[in-house]
């Protein structure tokens, strides 16, 4: 069911818990608890939470979601990549130019704050600079690199939760998340993530599931919609591991 208090705790739970991690994001596990003590990184180094570009294009990503609504792509879902992807070029914008934007997409690009760069990943801007040049964003059919890196599911939660309760079936939401990170990452084991994350969230958001539910419901779905993906079954392979290792932790969090 949709929920504004999920829909914050989301969005609002995952940019704190950025804010924290972007501190020792490049740290080795030694330096962490060395200069943290045993119990690592507890608060904020800056006394204020300041955001990787993961919650950045995050924010991006439900900016250009606003853009795509049917009032502007005519209620065609497939409109929605290219409304994204005007969303995350007006994000490169951010990090490669300087403050206002010439004629941005979105208006959240109007925001001086976002004008920070805060370590963005290099596929992200190289991917985002080819496209700006050439007007030729990436996607599943069209891939423009072989990037697998973590860069494209960082940003996809705002479409589980955009769609959920929509008349979109679910196979569509997963799609659009796969294909927003198709964006940047061309590699299967860069955008499949997407589609599971879009999964996983709106299954929460929508059906009130259980984490431990959302994860196997998105593992079984992605079974269905991409048969013929060489690497998938490797992946679900490598989620089955950690799955096991927190199930005592999602017992306690239900």
């Amino acid at each position: 069911m949709r929920s504004p208090d999920k829909f914050r705790g989301c969005l609002i739970g995952g940019a704190a818990g950025d804010a924290l991690g972007y501190t020792i994001e490049f740290m080795a596990e030694e330096s962490i608890f060395g200069i943290y003590g045993p119990k690592g990184i507890t608060r904020y180094d800056y006394g204020r939470g300041l955001v990787s570009d993961d919650t950045q294009m995050t924010l991006f990503t439900a900016a250009g979601l606003l853009l795509g609504t049917p009032e502007y792509s005519c209620g065609i879902f497939e409109g929605y990549p290219y409304f994204l992807a005007q969303a995350y070029r007006d994000w490169y914008g951010t990090q490669s130019s300087g403050y206002p934007l010439k004629h941005p997409a979105v208006r959240l690009a109007e925001l001086p704050e976002l004008f920070s760069r805060r370590a963005p990943g290099n596929t992200c801007l190289g991917s985002l600079a080819y496209y700006a040049a050439h007007d030729e964003f990436g996607s599943i059919e069209n891939r423009i690199n072989h990037s697998k890196g973590c860069g494209g599911v960082m940003r996809t939660a705002p479409i589980g939760l955009y769609f959920c309760d929509s008349p979109f079936p679910i196979e569509e939401s997963d799609r659009l998340g796969a294909e927003a990170a198709a964006i940047t990452h061309g590699h299967s084991l860069g955008f499949l993530p997407g589609a599971l994350q879009a999964h996983i969230i709106r299954r929460i958001v929508e059906d009130d599931a259980s984490i431990r539910d959302a994860v196997k419901d998105a593992m079984a779905a992605l079974k269905e919609e991409y048969p013929s993906i060489f690497h998938l079954p490797h992946m679900l392979r490598r989620m089955e591991r950690p799955l096991s290792l927190v199930r005592p932790l999602l017992t306690r969090l239900q």
